[in-house]
């Protein structure tokens, strides 16, 4: 699971702060329920209070960030959106950068990789005409994110690395904790990718590097209260663990992490650890004990919108029962899975010629602006 950032500010109307204050605090505490319903109620004190849009935007921005940990990624992006109209409207660019950043991760996490890059970009030329430099790394972890998920994980890394430095410099450790958990999630997409192109090397090399990545950041989130933060970075690498063959710690780390999502209703993250069990049983062998997992991992995700879990578990499903001998259900899971891959690789080519413009503006800018930051690792040129 990757990670982002949300901001909040006080308000002169008594009740709106309390509200606002409350979402908040349970934002970084990890109550996104709670902090749903707070900000929601934010949102009807400003309306029926008629207090300024800026007001009203910061609590449309807490509630899509409530709503998008929660696995609610659809509703995310619309009440994001409706956040980044009012702070174009009022012309406020540091703001618009973290929103145009929570819009790109439910894009993201939805399958629309083309939107999101759009918005990553916008939110890389905001802070870079502005002079915002920790919006500068939160638009570089957004980009590195696209750039994995656009099949370009090795210059997804090297953003992402950027992202790192520039928070180290800045000595913004919720930065560092944002770099540091994506760079772990963009191992493990890594490994798999690079896994499907039979680059076994590759693979593991950014499955280990990933690795050290999750082992820095879980020593930053284990400091602070954001039970959020905490559960995915254990289930990172828990997964991270899993993979590496090293069964009894990578499954403790997932069934901890199951427990607490399941407990704060962080569905997306139940979703893809659930998942995560199944997929450690069919490499332990286990195929029989997979194939429970994992369907029931699916008929979940019946419910939800969650494009990148349900493809794995397919790929998984398919694995487990081919091991087994019984080859039509592996048939019927192998043809879901390669029709959603190839929706997947369908908006991957639409998204190449803005992907390339992007890339070399970034690129460019990283390259020639008069920063402390101008040092940081560039992006590698690939033809």
């Amino acid at each position: 699971m990757t990670d982002t950032a949300a901001p909040s500010s006080p308000t002169a109307d008594a009740e709106f702060s309390n509200r606002l204050q409350a979402s908040a605090r349970a934002l970084a505490e990890g109550r996104h329920a709670q902090g749903a319903e707070e900000a929601q109620l934010a949102i009807e004190r400003a309306q029926a209070a008629a207090l300024p849009p800026a007001d009203l935007a910061r609590a449309f921005h807490l509630l899509a960030t409530h709503q998008w940990r929660l696995g609610l990624f659809e509703d995310a992006a619309l009440t994001a959106r409706r956040a980044l109209v009012l702070w174009q409207q009022l012309g406020d660019p540091g703001p618009a950068c973290e929103t145009h950043c929570l819009i790109a991760t439910a894009f993201t996490e939805l399958g629309l990789h083309e939107e999101a890059l759009r918005h990553a970009a916008a939110a890389f030329d905001l802070s870079r005409r502005h002079g915002l430099a920790t919006r500068e790394v939160e638009a570089l972890n957004r980009l590195g994110i696209c750039h994995e998920r656009l099949g370009d994980p090795e210059r997804g890394e090297q953003y992402l690395l950027s992202a790192l430095q520039q928070a180290r410099a800045l000595g913004d450790e919720p930065a560092e904790t944002m770099a540091l958990n994506n760079l772990a999630a963009t191992g493990i997409g890594a490994y798999h990718l690079l896994t499907q192109r039979g680059e076994n090397a590759s693979a593991h090399a950014f499955l280990r590097r990933g690795r050290a990545h999750a082992e820095a950041v879980l020593q930053l989130v284990d400091r602070a209260a954001d039970a959020y933060r905490q559960c995915v970075v254990r289930g990172n690498l828990g997964e991270i663990l899993s993979l590496l063959g090293e069964f009894d710690l990578g499954e403790a780390l997932l069934l901890q992490t199951l427990s607490v999502a399941r407990d704060r209703g962080y569905k997306a993250v139940e979703l893809r650890t659930r998942y995560n069990l199944g997929e450690l049983r069919m490499l332990q062998g286990r195929h029989d004990d997979a194939l429970i997992e994992l369907h029931a991992s699916l008929e979940a995700l019946r419910q939800n919108d969650h494009a990148n879990t349900r493809m794995r578990v397919h790929r998984a499903l398919h694995q487990s029962y081919k091991a087994l001998g019984r080859f039509e259900p592996a048939l019927n899971h192998f043809e879901a899975y390669h029709a959603m891959e190839m929706q997947r690789l369908s908006l991957q080519a639409r998204a190449q010629a803005r992907l390339m413009v992007n890339r070399q503006d970034v690129d460019m800018a990283l390259a020639s602006a008069p920063t402390p930051f101008a040092s940081a690792p560039m992006p590698l040129q690939r033809g």
